[in-house]
């Protein structure tokens, strides 16, 4: 094969030939054996390094009797010469005679104990031996009028058909070096028989005379209906369509790769053209990706494809993509592997970028060469070898993937593998009897030709797609293979491909579910008589009532491999599953029935009741716990009076704070649960306004049956309806409880009737998020002294869509004139970009937004710049416009935030600037290096905060002068963050207020301890009002606010020295309520606050 040429070996332009010998030797030297091969036999005698290249040349197009006969001759005229003593063996071996073969390697190693090659021989005839012995699993034919006297491979199957990489003899490349035979032969007598030599040896060149042909990427349409796959191989007429050319270029070769068949992506490798003579010419290959323009048969957006840690001075190509597209297995030369080339993966990152390749380790390479390598259903890699038993030079290996792991490579033997090189496999995505390969054995067409393969002995097997409503390939769907007892026996979850596949028995009937939420497939398979052994059966998925959600036990840890049981209204059992790897479950149900179902796994139980009437939403998540039932606590719920309470709802909680159980107390108070031993667990207790709660731990002091009775006290509560916009209740809603620091408190279900009660954090902000399938909501409680403990407090359950709002406005110049072709930037609260775009000829922008967010909108023109801070709450009208003004545009600045401890950079610093004129504010994060970039304004006084999880908050103030400079240039300690081991989160105060709460205290507490552990640390605390009332009267209540904080942590035991107050007002709002109108009272409650940073006392 003459498609990767590195280094050209001579010029021909300046030889002048002398006779036969001189023109084979030419040919010999351009590849062009067969050409070479025809002028030696014409020659009335040979010099030695004729005989050799005769030899080889043989040797080269795989008629190994007459290189046999070569090499034997010279191995007689130089018994001293290994290689020649070698290349003998190897063809006596190729011509069948594996007896003499194996003495002649034996003698061989005699003399070169050391050679890894005449080893690999030897433990090959072993193998020969007994593949001798097993029968035949395969047959093979060429691809007939595809091949030609060059190159044909790399074959993969796309859209009814393969795409190949295949040689040109002939391009329309100008100014390309090419052979020229015809001005070197000066021994011609006459210009005719200049041109007839010409004519003669040009006809003899099976590659053309361009010095390296141009490959190509071309798809070939083959009607599968015409192809015979028996014993024997038949290729109908007609089977094979004329060849389309994909993709060419005058500047690259275009070699083996792969194509995404879901996204069109193809990934190939790379190599140039060389159309000039270069001695020294050494350039690597490389790996490129584009998207296939299947309408105009072109490459689109061809893009190099950058692997971390691989060089380019090495080589790397011959792609092969995981289903996902996440994982590339690809080839590459790099100086750290196990031989000359060995396989390796590399996977895609949470950002959609390369990581760091691994090397696929010496289960795969070996320290001769690994190359091609093919992932098939992402559980199969195929590959080919030099360096391992086989029967050829390259042979095709099989290695299993099982849990990740590759396991050790199987040979796949003759007629697959040959005495030649064998590589490029592909199997059929769905008839996996059903392949091509490439091989450049003795009587194909030329270099490298392309086969069928069939393999003939495969076990039964049902595969199929799983297909959407549109017709298109569904990831993510749930297919289980069933007896016909309706026993789960198998299941899988299908990935972007859509294919599904199962290994079958014999004579038997199996059942075929597939499903996703709200959608579902069944089918019934028999393999009797008729069953044709690996056939074909999609899925297609229609509208469907499904039950799932995860099984977990008490630990909260999920549970893979739980049997699922259901059963209908007479307890009779319609199916038994399984859950998945994660615990998940999913059923097909039906309409207003109720379902039954029971969870188990060891001795560990569990059950649900669902009832699917017009209420239940199939998108719903129905969690299950199971535990082993060898404990219980019971007892009496109390009232303050000490009176039995009747309907008190009582809750038992994991260890991870998620409810697992749920009852009513009765007539006479009483409640019990069922518990596992050595568990930890919490009770609550509710009724309105009232609560009790409990921990407790069944370990060995445990009785195994204590009481343990509840006494209600009063504490604040929510309660309400999960419902949906229709006023319809959703049953079984899945409510957590968070602080506004974003910590989860409590996860608790709805009752059937939608109805849910929760106790709250108390003098504190709780969120509570209410979600039931695709439905979701989320309501701001404040629990401090004006708080309605009894109030009803229903969250509303919306959809995507129903969750969707829009801003718009004009975007306007400083006189009020609009501005046209204003590009508009929407920003998330966290300072990512979301979308971007463009005022019409009147101004006008629009732009759809998600409800209760924070947004930043800036729009800009050349030179002029415009901002505008929204949060689309409950007050949110989105017919009311947000205009953007245009104002000269500031100059950017950039800065960099390192890690106080090591001076390294931090990633994902989020930085906020606030402009303290405007109080308006725009967010971004830091990079890789630790960078953020901001604009700045002359003349202006900004305040910069930097906060992350994991680091103390920094707060830092940035006045400008007359110009703006390039980089913040600002003293060591200024842009360093410090590691936290506690969260320092903001305290907030009630509407008017500055009295600490109960629940400030608790964060008051660590800040107190860590300032009395460090006396060379002092707390800076800025206090904020919400912007309700006068700029004055907001600044005296902050100062009040951060007096109070001050006086509560000299009362700890804090220094007045190491106390510092910022009075700041109604400033720095966190949800952009600035405007009183523009908020509800649970939304501006997060602005009254104090924040807190550590600084240096000295400061």
């Amino acid at each position: 094969m003459r498609k990767l040429i590195a280094t050209l070996l001579v010029c021909f332009s300046s030889i002048i030939f002398y006779s036969q010998v001189e023109i084979g030797n030419a040919l010999f030297d351009n590849f062009e054996y067969h050409g070479a091969i025809k002028y030696y036999s014409l020659a009335d005698s040979l010099d030695q390094q004729a005989k050799e290249k005769l030899a080889y040349s043989y040797l080269f197009v795989k008629d190994y009797r007459s290189a046999k006969e070569q090499f034997h001759k010279l191995s007689k005229e130089n018994p001293e010469n290994v290689e020649f003593a070698y290349y003998y063996a190897l063809c006596v071996k190729n011509c069948g005679d594996l007896e003499k073969a194996g003495a002649l390697f034996k003698s061989i190693s005699i003399a070169d104990s050391n050679s890894q090659l005449i080893q690999l021989q030897l433990q090959s005839l072993d193998s020969l031996v007994l593949w001798d012995t097993l029968e035949t699993e395969a047959v093979v034919k060429s691809l007939g009028s595809v091949n030609s006297t060059l190159a044909e491979y790399s074959p993969k199957f796309y859209n009814q058909g393969i795409l190949i990489c295949t040689e040109l003899k002939y391009d329309s490349i100008k100014k390309r070096k090419t052979i020229d035979f015809y001005t070197a032969y000066e021994g011609a007598k006459s210009k005719e028989e200049k041109e007839k030599l010409k004519e003669e040896i040009i006809e003899s060149l099976d590659y053309g005379v361009n010095i390296t042909p141009r490959t190509i990427l071309v798809y070939i349409p083959i009607k599968e209906d015409k192809l015979s796959l028996q014993k024997e191989i038949t290729i109908e007429q007609g089977a094979i369509g004329k060849p389309i050319i994909v993709a060419q270029s005058k500047n690259f070769n275009l070699g083996s790769f792969d194509v995404h068949p879901e996204t069109d992506q193809l990934y190939y490798t790379r190599t140039p053209v060389i159309n000039r003579w270069q001695p020294n010419y050494e350039k690597h290959s490389l790996l490129y990706t584009a998207t296939i323009d299947r309408s105009k048969h072109k490459l689109r957006k061809n893009k190099l494809l950058n692997i971390k840690r691989i060089s380019r001075n090495y080589g790397l190509g011959e792609p092969s993509i995981s289903s996902d597209g996440n994982t590339l297995y690809f080839v590459s030369d790099h100086p750290k592997g196990f031989g000359g080339t060995d396989l390796y993966k590399v996977q895609k990152n949470k950002k959609g970028k390369w990581g760091k390749p691994e090397n696929l380790g010496e289960t795969i390479n070996t320290s001769l060469d690994e190359l091609n390598p093919f992932i098939y259903d992402d559980n199969k890699l195929y590959f080919s070898s030099n360096g391992r038993n086989g029967i050829g030079g390259h042979d095709v290996f099989v290695s299993k993937i099982i849990d990740d792991t590759l396991q050790q490579p199987i040979n796949l033997k003759s007629p697959i593998n040959s005495e030649a090189d064998e590589f490029g496999i592909c199997i059929h995505p769905i008839n996996e009897s059903y392949g091509m390969i490439t091989s450049n054995r003795n009587n194909g067409a030329g270099d490298d030709d392309i086969y069928i393969v069939h393999f003939t002995n495969l076990p039964p097997y049902v595969k199929g797609f799983v297909l959407a409503e549109d017709g298109s390939k569904q990831d993510k769907a749930v297919v289980r293979l069933l007896d016909s007892q309706n026993k789960e026996i198998a299941q899988l979850k299908t990935a972007a491909n859509g294919i599904y596949r199962f290994d079958l028995d014999n004579n038997e009937r199996y059942e075929l579910k597939a499903s996703i939420v709200g959608y579902a497939a069944e089918k019934t398979i028999e393999t009797n008589e008729d069953w044709a052994g690996n056939e074909r059966q999609d899925l297609n998925l229609v509208p469907a009532i499904t039950i799932q959600g995860y099984v977990s036990d008490e630990d909260g840890q999920t549970v893979p491999s739980a049997k699922m049981e259901l059963f209908n209204n007479d307890d009779s059992l319609l199916i038994t599953i399984k859950t998945d790897t994660n615990g998940y479950y999913q059923f097909i149900a039906e309409k207003n029935k109720n379902h039954l179902i029971i969870g188990s796994k060891g001795n560990k139980t569990g059950n649900l009741s669902i009832l699917t009437n017009d209420n239940y939403a199939t998108d719903s998540i129905s969690n299950m716990t199971i535990f082993n039932p060898n404990a219980f606590v019971e007892g009496i719920v109390y009232s303050k009076d000490s009176l039995p309470v009747i309907g008190a709802i009582v809750r038992l909680f994991d260890s991870s704070n998620v409810e697992i159980a749920r009852t009513h107390s009765d007539e006479n108070g009483f409640y019990h649960f069922d518990m596992s031993s050595n568990k930890n667990y919490r009770i609550i207790a509710t009724t309105e306004g009232m609560i009790d709660d409990e921990s407790i731990f069944t370990g060995k002091d445990w009785e195994g049956n204590e009481k343990r009775d509840l006494y209600l006290y009063s504490h604040p509560t929510a309660q309400g309806k999960t419902i949906a916009n229709n006023a319809v209740f959703i049953s079984d809603a899945k409510i957590e409880l968070y602080s506004y620091e974003g910590t989860r408190l409590l996860t608790i279900f709805s009752n059937d009737t939608g109805y849910y009660q929760i106790a709250l954090l108390a003098d504190s902000l709780n969120r509570l998020n209410g979600s039931s399938g695709s439905l979701k909501g989320e309501i701001s409680l404040v629990a401090d002294s004006n708080y309605n403990t009894l109030s009803q407090n229903d969250i509303l359950l919306t959809n995507d869509k129903e969750l969707v709002t829009y801003v718009s406005g004009k975007v306007l110049d400083e006189s009020g004139n609009p501005v046209d072709s204003a590009e508009v930037k929407i920003y998330n609260g966290d300072g990512e970009l979301i979308g971007t775009t463009i005022s019409d000829s009147l101004g006008n922008y629009n732009y759809e937004l998600k409800k209760n967010q924070n947004y930043q909108l800036i729009a800009s023109t050349e030179g002029y710049e415009g901002l505008e801070n929204i949060y689309t709450g409950e007050k949110w009208n989105p017919d009311s416009p947000t205009d953007i003004i245009l104002l000269p545009s500031g100059f950017f600045s950039e800065g960099e935030v390192v890690d106080s401890t090591n001076d390294k950079p931090v990633e994902g610093v989020t930085v906020t600037l606030f402009n303290n004129e405007t109080e308006k504010k725009v967010i971004t994060t830091t990079d890789l290096k630790g960078i953020f970039k901001i604009k700045l304004s002359p003349n202006t006084n900004y305040t910069l905060k930097l906060s992350m999880d994991g680091y103390y908050p920094k707060t830092i103030e940035l006045p400008m002068g007359d110009k703006i400079p390039e980089k913040i240039i600002l003293d060591k300690e200024t842009l360093d963050i410090e590691p936290s081991p506690f969260v320092v989160e903001p305290i907030y105060f009630e509407y008017d207020k500055y009295l600490i709460t109960s629940a400030s205290k608790k964060e008051l507490d660590l800040l107190a301890q860590k300032l009395i552990n460090e006396k060379d640390t002092a707390i800076e605390i800025s206090s904020y009002a919400d912007c309700r009332g006068t700029s004055q009267y907001n600044i005296i209540l902050s100062k009040n606010r951060s007096l109070s904080i001050k006086k509560y942590l000299i009362s700890k035991g804090v220094a007045t020295n190491q106390i510092k107050t910022k009075s700041l007002g109604a400033t720095n709002f966190v949800n952009n309520c600035y405007q009183a109108d523009l908020c509800s009272e649970q939304e501006h409650s997060l602005n009254r606050r104090s924040e807190f940073q550590f600084i240096s006392i000295n400061k």
